[in-house]
């Protein structure tokens, strides 16, 4: 399936349902290879932790996201940006250092209005190309996956609607 970015935009505007569980959450379970991409000197996780002291759903997630087996994928990369463009170029860091596939999930498009797009929904930063995926799109892609995913197991699915 694969390792994603996820901004601090996402987190700080994410709504409940259906984007905690179906979304954030999809990162926790132990069934399926979905990982969050985190640098290993701790910088995206301590904005992770910031944004979780405002909410306790983000801190419930990061906790859980914690436990052995971690789901959290350390990408060897020392993190850091003089003078950022905005929020999520930490982020776009991040993801361009991701071998293979490199994947963003943010709140919006919007959020990234500052960068040239290379395509229909592909950021190049630093001649790198980034799939980027805003909520919808992101919860598209894991409802899909996870449907075939729990279809081919026998799991009940209503539609491409996962039922827990």
């Amino acid at each position: 399936m694969g390792i994603y970015t996820v901004t601090g935009k996402l987190l700080e505007n994410i709504q409940p349902k259906p984007y905690y569980n179906e979304l954030l959450f999809v990162f926790t379970f132990s069934t399926n290879s979905y990982k969050v991409a985190v640098d290993t000197n701790g910088c995206i996780l301590d904005i992770y932790r910031s944004i979780g002291e405002e909410n306790p759903l983000i801190a419930t997630w990061l906790q859980i996201m914690s436990n052995e087996p971690t789901n959290f994928e350390p990408i060897d990369e020392v993190l850091s940006i003089d003078t950022p463009k905005c929020f999520c170029e930490i982020f776009l860091l991040l993801a361009s250092k991701i071998a293979g596939a490199k994947r963003l999930i943010t709140n919006s498009i919007q959020d990234l209005s500052l960068y040239e797009f290379n395509g229909e929904k592909v950021v190049k930063y630093n001649d790198i190309d980034i799939k980027i995926y805003d909520k919808d799109d992101a919860l598209n892609e894991f409802r899909q996956n996870m449907s075939q995913f729990h279809s081919g197991s026998g799991d009940n699915v209503a539609g491409n609607k996962i039922e827990y």
